[in-house]
Parts: C-alpha cells; structure tokens; sequence
C-alpha cells in the first residue's frame, strides 16, 4: 500500500491596486474595488479610516463600492486602508 501526502498551501486574497484618487467638494467620488482568491473563495472587502460621509460597501463577490461626497469643510488628504480577507489570511 502506498500513501501519498500533498501539502495544501493556503494563499491570501489579493487586492488589486487602485492608485490615488480625488474628487471636488460637492461632487460624488465612486469607484470599485476589485479582488481575487488563488483558494477560490470569494473575499471579503472592508476599509478602514473613512472619511466623514463616506460608505464602503463589500458587494458580496470579490468587489466592493466607495462612495463619497465630500463638502467644503472636508478639504484635505485621507489616507483609507482596504482589506480584502479569505477568512484565513488578509492583504
């Protein structure tokens, strides 16, 4: 009898870069997010350090939706993290 062992290794979600974005005050800022699982599982988006007003939606199959409308008082740079999650690993 033989037995052959296959190590299984388990990948992280990628998020998929978005590079820098802006908007005018007034003026709604939206764009999607987008991910990938090499496991295939469908990740789970979250962000973190939203602005005031903002809205982060996970959509439930490996993208998710910013929205934003800023007003005159926001003026300025945000720094917002996203995170796209397997359940076991996160990038």
């Amino acid at each position: 009898m033989q037995i052959e062992l296959t190590h299984y290794l388990l990948l992280s979600a990628v998020l998929f870069a978005i590079g820098a974005q802006s908007v005018v005050e007034g003026i709604n800022l939206r764009f999607v997010i987008t991910s990938a699982d090499p496991d295939s599982t469908i990740p789970t988006l979250t962000a973190t350090a939203l602005p005031t007003g903002a809205i982060f939606t996970n959509n439930g199959n490996g993208t998710g939706t910013f929205n934003w409308t800023p007003n005159y008082t926001q003026v300025g740079a945000y720094d917002v993290t996203f995170h796209a999650s397997d359940g076991m690993y996160a990038d």
